[in-house]
This record gives C-alpha cells, structure tokens and sequence, in this order.
C-alpha cells in the first residue's frame, strides 16, 4: 500500500479486535458508574443497585479474562503485549473499586445520602467517560494526551472534594459508628477516581513508547511501526529514532559522570593467571 510517497506492507496480519474488546470494557465500567450514581440519588440510597453493579463487574470479569486468552493465542499485537495486559488489568480494576463501593454502600446499611457521595459518584461517572473516549482515541492514535490529562484533573477534583466530605464529616456528626461507616465509604468512593487515574497512565506510558499524536490536528493521515514483539512492517522511509526514556538516560549518565582516562590499559592474556615471567638462569 502506497500512502504520501510511503510504501508499506506486512507479512503477518495484526489483530485489531483488542481496541474493540477494550471499548467493551469501557461501555461496562460506564455502565456500572451510572449504576451507583442511581443508587445515590434518592436520599436514601438504593441498596438493590449493589446487585446490578455486580453483574456488571462479573461481566467486566468475563472480558478481562477473555482479552488476555486472546493475548496468549495471538502472534502479533497492535499494542507491545505488556501494555494490552496491563490496560486490561487496569479497566477491570476501575470495575472492581466501583462494585466495593456500592456493596460497602449495601454493608454498612447507611439511611442517608451525606456530602460527598454524590459529587464523587458524579466524577467517576465523569472519569469512565474520558477512559471511553481516549480508548476510541487509542485506536485512531490522536488525542489520547487530551482525555488522560482530563482524567488527571478530575482525579485531582475527587481529592479535594473527599477532603471537604471527611472535613464536614468529623464536624457534624457525633456518633462515631457512623462517621466510621462514612469515612470508609469515601474513601472507597475516591479511590474508584484513582484506579480510573491508573488507566491514563497505562494510556500515557503508550503514547511515550509508541508516538501516538498527542492532539486531532498533529495526527497522520497513516501511522505503523516497527517492532520485533508485535508486527512485521517494511517502509521505504526511514524509521525515527526512538522516544526519550528516563532509563536510557540515566544509564547515559552513569556512562559519561566521572573523568576519562587517557591510559589505554593492556588486556591481559586469557586462561591461567597471568604471571611475571621468570628471568633467565
């Protein structure tokens, strides 16, 4: 296939299917964040809901699963195998701090709604959506910088406001069962945000390694690249030198610190000890 001067073609086909087995995931993590902001909205919560949300992370469950068999059977991989097992691992995570909260929510039996649940309800329903979407930028490699740094700002907001609830907490209530009950359901609620912080930087970590355009406007018309673990790709033009890695560079910087020396230093001979040699009798 020719494209702007560029010829390309692969030798081993490269399965796609992992995008969309993604976008799965990610309609079923919003699905169970819309789930437990319904069970927040009444005044008293809905505690049938935590039934819902764990049929919805049984079945995130069941594609987890089903990603990394698919990982195992696959040759070559659109993303390096390590991402794609991690990114799975990560979403399904996200799942899981969604269902501990609501059955939390279930356990403790808590009658009333206080400042604080809804507003972190309402940001993790805010992050899944980003996760949704930069998974569909992933894809089209544009944009995925956008809706991760967009997940990093409400994470940042879900902090302040578990801040404020456990703040308003400890001021109004005076039974101390329940300021316990409440203070762990927050900060179950908190870490849904932080586990949902852990897929943008799965996200970020690929747009490093592979170059991914950060923006719609600075994404090519065509992208491929070369790997030895996930495709077989031949280009006439020359392939770019590889992205900046913290671990490249330190071990640059332990190779240059230090004075040189200009003495070129005899290799000793192999095998036995070397020895002096012995002065003629």
């Amino acid at each position: 296939m020719a494209t702007g001067g560029r010829v390309a073609f692969r030798l081993i086909p490269r399965e796609e299917r992992f995008y969309q087995d993604f976008q799965a995931l990610a309609d079923e993590l919003k699905r169970g964040a819309a789930l437990l902001e319904e069970m927040l909205a009444p005044d008293r919560p809905s505690w049938d809901k935590a039934e819902e949300i764990k049929e919805v992370e049984h079945k995130c469950d069941v594609l987890t699963h089903e990603i990394i068999q698919r990982l195992n059977r696959t040759f070559v991989t659109p993303l390096d195998r390590e991402d794609i097992h991690e990114l799975a691992r990560s979403l399904d995570d996200v799942m899981d701090a969604i269902d501990a909260s609501a059955t939390l929510i279930r356990l403790y039996r808590l009658e009333t709604v206080r400042y604080g649940a809804r507003e972190l309800a309402r940001i993790i329903t805010a992050c899944t959506d980003q996760v949704r979407l930069g998974l569909d930028a992933l894809e089209h490699h544009k944009a995925v910088i956008t809706h991760a740094v967009e997940i990093n700002r409400l994470e940042n907001e879900a902090d302040r406001t578990h801040q404020e609830a456990v703040v308003r907490l400890f001021d109004g209530e005076h039974d101390p069962l329940v300021v316990i009950k409440w203070k762990e359901t927050f900060d179950f609620l908190e870490a849904a945000t932080d586990r949902c912080e852990d897929v943008a930087n799965v996200l970020e970590g690929v747009v490093v390694k592979h170059g991914y355009a950060c923006s719609p406007s600075s994404a090519p018309s065509s992208w491929s690249r070369s790997s030895s673990t996930t495709s077989t790709v031949f280009t006439t033009r020359r392939i770019p030198s590889r992205p900046w890695s913290p671990h490249a560079s330190s071990l640059r910087a332990r190779r240059s610190s230090g004075p040189r020396s200009s003495i070129s230093w005899p290799r000793l001979p192999s095998g036995p000890p070397w020895r002096e040699p012995s002065a003629p009798a």
